[in-house]
């Protein structure tokens, strides 16, 4: 029996995470709080992160596509 692929979703937009790191990056330079500092690269870090789950899922998405494509012709 064939295995039979699975559409797969679309991921969110990551722009907005985006936005939040450069917000929070700036908000460092200036934080002479080292606890502040360190709570602002966590949340860099988890955004980040996000980021890359993201752009993971839509590299996934564009291959099945791809290949989905390419098997019709």
């Amino acid at each position: 029996m064939a295995s039979r692929l699975v559409k797969p979703n679309i991921p969110p937009d990551s722009c907005g995470h985006i936005d939040r790191v450069i917000e929070l990056a700036d908000s460092l330079i200036s934080e002479k709080d080292l606890e502040i500092r360190t709570g602002y690269s966590k949340i860099i870090e988890e955004e980040l992160e996000l980021v890359r789950t993201i752009n993971t899922q839509l590299r996934e998405a564009s291959k099945f596509w791809h290949d989905k494509y390419n098997r019709k012709g």
